[in-house]
């Protein structure tokens, strides 16, 4: 492992640990940006926005390309990977974009996995909450990979997404579902099961009150 990787992850403050990033080519890290300790960046790139806090014991493992935006947070012990067998030349021409980028102002707690061989993109404002879920953008004859989480959603704990998968904006994605498809065209809703579906509109329901849109809480 790379010594500024080692200090990045192992230096007991977060200055130091900082600094080791800003150090490394490929790497972009934006002001009053807080890393955890044990924390291991491997990645081809990465580009932190200001104002990023990352918790303790993540991965960020793999050929991959990383940006976060302003203000987005990160929990403890997620694993944000893809493997080196991506690169291997029979699959140059197969199009696997091999990159993750989240929105401002997000929230991902503890405990996820997210395969990024292909594309995974989260939204502005949005929330994968809980603990382990799984995102997944590469399978045996998978063409559709992508998984694109529109802006201001909360996904609920131990969901699970397909490759090709799309989520609207300011939906739910409700405990445990496992969304397969695209349902980029819906917005404001409820989408629950396994293969997830709409299950109800929710615009009604914060009009009314009883239902309250989350807020950034941190």
């Amino acid at each position: 492992m790379p010594l500024l990787s080692m200090i990045a992850r192992f230096a007991p403050f977060n200055a130091i640990r900082v600094a080791a990033l800003r150090a490394r080519k490929g790497y972009t890290i934006g002001r009053g940006v807080r890393v955890g300790f044990g924390c291991r960046f491997d990645v081809d790139s990465l580009d932190l926005g200001d104002g990023v806090l990352i918790g303790r014991f993540n991965r960020f493992v793999g050929p991959v390309s990383v940006s976060i935006d302003a203000n987005s947070q990160i929990g403890s012990r997620n694993h944000i990977t893809a493997g080196h067998w991506i690169t291997a030349p029979r699959f140059a021409d197969e199009g696997y974009q091999r990159t993750m980028r989240v929105g401002s102002d997000c929230l991902i707690t503890d405990g996820h996995a997210f395969d990024c061989v292909g594309l995974i993109e989260i939204g502005d404002g949005s929330w994968v909450a809980g603990s382990a879920s799984q995102i997944w953008t590469h399978g045996v004859g998978v063409i559709e990979r992508d998984v694109i989480i529109g802006a201001r959603c909360y996904l609920g704990s131990a969901v699970r997404l397909a490759p090709g998968s799309r989520l609207g904006e300011e939906c739910i994605l409700s405990l445990a579902s496992v969304l397969t498809r695209d349902l980029s065209s819906e917005r404001c809703a409820l989408i629950a099961g396994s293969p997830a579906q709409v299950v109800k509109q929710l615009e009604g329901d914060y009009t009314a009150g009883r239902l309250e849109k989350h807020e950034r809480s941190w």
